[in-house]
Parts: C-alpha cells; sequence; structure tokens
C-alpha cells in the first residue's frame, strides 16, 4: 500500500503529464476545466505509465471529444483509461521519434484501444470532428 505522500507524488506527477504542453495544430488547446481535473485524478489513481492523460486527451479531440465526454462514459470511463495505460503502441501515439509530445497523432487512431468507445460517443453525441477526421 503506497504511503500519503507517495500517491500525492503519483497524483503530481501524473497532473503534470496531463496538463502539459497539449498542442493543437489548428486551434489553441481548450480551458482547463473541472471536468479535466477530475479526469486527471482518475488517470492518477488508474495509469502507472505516464502521458496517459495527454494521448488519451488529444485522441478524444480526434473524434470531437472531450473530458467531460470521457468521464460521463461512467464506469467504462475507468476501463478506457485502464486501456490507454495498458497500449501497446503509446510509445508512437503523439509521440514524434524522439519521443517528444507532438500534434500528429502518429498512429492510425483506429489502433487505439479506446477506438470503438471514442466512435461510440462521438456518433451518440453527433459530433462532427470524427466524421471530418473520417473516423466516423
Amino acid at each position: 500500500m503506497q504511503s500519503q505522500v507517495a500517491r500525492q507524488k503519483t497524483f503530481l506527477s501524473s497532473a503534470k503529464s496531463f496538463f502539459g504542453n497539449i498542442v493543437h495544430e489548428k486551434k489553441p488547446a481548450p480551458k482547463h476545466t473541472v471536468s479535466d481535473t477530475r479526469l486527471g485524478m482518475l488517470i492518477a489513481e488508474e495509469s502507472v505509465r505516464p502521458n496517459v492523460g495527454y494521448q488519451m486527451n488529444s485522441m478524444a479531440h480526434q473524434y470531437g471529444l472531450n473530458a467531460q465526454d470521457i468521464l460521463n462514459a461512467g464506469h467504462q470511463s475507468v476501463q478506457m483509461v485502464r486501456n490507454c495505460d495498458g497500449c501497446a503502441v503509446a510509445k508512437s501515439c503523439f509521440r514524434n521519434k524522439r519521443g517528444e509530445k507532438q500534434a500528429d497523432v502518429g498512429i492510425n487512431p483506429r489502433d487505439c484501444p479506446n477506438a470503438s468507445k471514442f466512435r461510440e460517443l462521438a456518433r451518440y453525441l453527433g459530433r462532427r470532428t470524427a466524421i471530418k477526421n473520417g473516423l466516423l
């Protein structure tokens, strides 16, 4: 069992990773909301790998989704974080060859372990970004 100090350090490093420089090519990064903070806390609780928040949030944006949309998925949002945390293609997802964050997806979005859930949410919410990006 982790000590309180170790859990706080894990949360702070995950939050720093999640709120780090989120880069978008065509539009500025959205202002962070309470939903972003709640998703950051969920990621801190459920993930081990750094950059899960950045990658998950960036992939969700490809489908026109945001942190609130992911949180509204209820218990499935926890599974989505775990899927992202255990992803086999994470080293290329929104990363360049040096492992630095980039705006380009770097992988086929359909290879994302959460692609089916993102598609389902985008369809349900009527998000046209997913259609524009050829993901629906």
